[in-house]
């Protein structure tokens, strides 16, 4: 994706990625609940097959004799596909009703390039189109009254493109205290009139001072984590997430990313254990989510810009593919199977799965059912029930 629309202004842990209009910060901390979107990237491709696995079919073991997951493991989600065991969390969610599982996600004529592929799900694009704004940010960059701090938090060094757009207000951090620590030392200058490329980077800098200025009376209230995640690096960027959640740092959108899951040799242990990663993560992010009073608010989706290859390859890995499953889950999500499985009987000429349900559906259903904002853009594809 081109962003050249966007500047990055890199600060020792901090960075503001920039629009033209000002954060009009607030002195006092008396911002309302807008829906909120997690977005959770696994990089690299995750494999589907082996994330909600197709137990019951004959297929499903021949095309993978080392890395089939053993139906006596899964957890059962009916009598065709279970959960791989490493995601006991997500069974829980399941067995609430807050999770939903999308089967067979992709678009038609896939790329199987991990750039090319990531580009097209960032910005719900054809497979052929080049496009440079991100499908979050064309959403959410053309409200009309956005909200006083940001439109979307990018934790860490996460790829920000799903908010690229010229109006959108993109945070880039690692936790609120670097952030701070950082943008601290940033000093309001005028405005340049003269020259539109100097214009654009007093800009930045002002933005940087606002949002300081908001961060910082929102965490004088200095509210903890109410549950202590793990060490790991995904569950330290979900904690600096809930460190402003919990504080009353609310945007409609926030988004980490997760992985690699390009699991072309090995995969079997490698896998499992990116799923437990993530399944420990999310389990302790729900618990946040609850005791914060903001599980009904928010919703959790999984993206990826592939599966993987039906069949292993003769590394005991799998190869880039196809289509995929992807999960949404949250308070307010409808539980449930969404999309049609994809069959096993009838791949494609490169032996891959032939998508079933178009990931800009998804897209569709996040911006019109839960940030309620109309968008023409995707009118083309259809809404689905999970929320």
């Amino acid at each position: 994706m081109q962003r050249r629309d966007f500047i990055r202004l890199s600060l020792a842990g901090a960075a503001v990625l920039m629009m033209p209009t000002r954060i009009l910060a607030s002195q006092e901390h008396t911002a309302s609940i807008p829906p909120i979107l997690i977005l959770i990237e696994l990089e690299g491709g995750n494999d589907g097959l082996n994330t909600v696995v197709p137990y019951s079919d004959e297929r499903y073991t021949a095309l993978r004799p080392s890395l089939a997951i053993d139906a006596s493991q899964v957890l059962e989600i009916d009598n065709a596909i279970g959960l791989h065991p490493a995601l006991s969390g997500l069974h829980e969610r399941w067995q609430e009703g807050t999770l939903a599982i999308v089967e067979g996600v992709g678009y038609p004529q896939p790329n199987r390039s991990h750039f090319r592929s990531k580009d097209i799900w960032n910005t719900a694009s054809n497979s052929d189109e080049y496009l440079s704004d991100g499908w979050a940010g064309n959403a959410l960059g053309t409200r009309q009254n956005p909200g006083p701090f940001a439109d979307s938090v990018t934790m860490a060094n996460d790829d920000t493109a799903p908010f690229a757009h010229p109006q959108m207000r993109n945070i880039v951090l690692r936790s609120a205290e670097s952030y701070l620590n950082a943008a601290g030392m940033i000093a309001p200058v005028p405005n340049a009139e003269d020259n539109d490329a100097l214009a654009h980077i007093t800009a930045v800098q002002n933005v940087i001072v606002d949002s300081y200025d908001y961060l910082e009376t929102a965490m004088r209230s200095n509210s903890a984590v109410p549950h202590a995640f793990g060490p790991g690096v995904l569950d330290q960027k979900c904690s600096s997430l809930v460190e402003l959640l919990a504080n009353g740092v609310y945007v409609p959108a926030f988004k980490l990313s997760h992985g690699s899951y390009d699991t072309h040799s090995n995969q079997a242990s490698t896998h499992e254990s990116l799923l437990s990663e993530l399944d420990g993560a999310l389990a302790i992010l729900v618990q946040n989510l609850k005791a914060l009073g903001l599980w009904q608010q928010t919703v959790i989706m999984t993206y990826s810009e592939f599966g993987r290859r039906a069949a292993e390859n003769g590394s005991a890995g799998t190869d880039h593919g196809t289509a995929a499953v992807q999960f949404v889950l949250g308070g307010s999500v409808n539980g449930g199977l969404y999309g049609q499985r994809p069959s096993l009987s009838h791949l494609d000429e490169n032996g891959d799965l032939v998508h079933t349900t178009d990931f800009r559906s998804m897209y569709r259903t996040v911006i019109e059912k839960w940030w309620q904002i109309p968008t023409e853009y995707l009118s083309g594809f259809e809404t689905l029930g999970f929320l």
